[in-house]
């Protein structure tokens, strides 16, 4: 179904198939299940089966696709712990590692911990491909802290 178009269909079957026993319930068939409903535009189905192929994962990979999602959702202390799995948990190449602590920092800005933003952040800058961002979003601390100070 998922080459034909139909990702909400596709989601469905697979996840059925899972249920029903007929499908084994693999990191690999759960992440398939998840990405189906994420190209159905499904989040919060989405979200459930990374969350289910995150807990059967060895790796922070699918953590880190749910912390993408829960980040575009402002759902801070959901993708607070979505991330912090997945660095927690490793296996990460450079570039998801660097995005990881970007994102986990932005969280941690959101949610008004803004030393543990900037510990991310600088831990972000460590890395090529997050360096500039990371550096304008300390910027952007400074500048919030400024505002913030009697």
């Amino acid at each position: 179904y998922s080459n034909s178009d139909l990702p909400f269909r596709a989601a469905q079957v697979l996840e059925k198939g899972i249920k029903d026993g007929v499908v084994e319930p693999s990191r690999v068939h759960w992440t398939a299940v998840a990405d189906s409903w994420y190209a159905a535009e499904e989040l919060e189905n989405s979200l459930l089966a990374y969350e289910i192929a995150g807990e059967v994962s060895d790796d922070g990979k699918i953590d880190l696709r749910r912390g993408y999602i829960l980040v575009d959702l402002e759902r801070w202390p959901d993708a607070l712990k979505a991330l912090q799995d997945a660095l927690g948990k490793g296996g990460l190449t450079e570039r998801e590692t660097g995005e990881a602590y970007l994102l986990r920092g932005m969280t941690q800005f959101n949610l008004g911990n803004f030393d543990n933003a900037s510990a991310d952040w600088v831990k972000a800058g460590r890395y090529d491909r997050t360096r500039d961002v990371a550096r304008q979003w300390m910027n952007h601390l400074r500048e919030e802290r400024q505002r913030k100070a009697p």
